[in-house]
């Protein structure tokens, strides 16, 4: 799960509302993570915010995204998580995906664009023009999207034409 020329890295994009004590729970895996929410609305929001994680094939946390049940570290099916391939390192995906959290709408409000729950990211992928697609997953090569139905939806990036399933 290491990023190479040939291997891309593999993330974990969370939804924190989904998962208990997410923060506390990464500290502890000592693996690399980041919050896409800074400064005070970390503060308040962090709980519920999208967070960012390099998996390592050696961390239990790997393990837990696959297993079913009803304990706290018990992932699977919980639509809790997004699995992501990148050549890029965690600051630079954490820099890109920032700049969706929040979106402007037609009147310019603001509005927290929740893209970290499964449902959303399928139609960021299937869904989208090409133009915002493509800005939004440009540095991504695959999106392994799981639901509830014990389905991983698996998306293989490429603008050519319409997203590989």
């Amino acid at each position: 799960m290491h990023g190479t020329d040939s291997t891309p890295f593999t993330y974990a994009l969370f939804d924190a509302a989904r998962v208990a004590g997410l923060s506390e729970r990464l500290v502890a895996a000592a693996i690399p993570h980041d919050c896409l929410v800074r400064g005070l609305s970390r503060d308040k929001l962090g709980a519920v915010s999208p967070w960012l994680v390099q998996l390592r094939a050696d961390n239990r946390l790997c393990r837990d995204l696959f297993t079913a049940g009803d304990a706290p570290w018990e992932l699977w099916g919980r639509e809790a998580y997004i699995l992501m391939r990148s050549h890029d390192e965690l600051a630079n995906l954490v820099d890109h995906l920032r700049r969706f959290t929040k979106l402007r709408d037609s009147k310019g409000q603001w509005h927290f664009f929740r893209f970290q729950e499964p449902l959303v990211m399928r139609t960021i992928v299937m869904g989208l023009p090409d133009d915002a697609r493509r800005r939004f997953l440009a540095p991504f090569q695959r999106m392994i999207v799981p639901d509830r139905s014990d389905t991983l939806h698996i998306f293989d990036i490429n603008f050519s034409g319409s997203p590989g399933q």
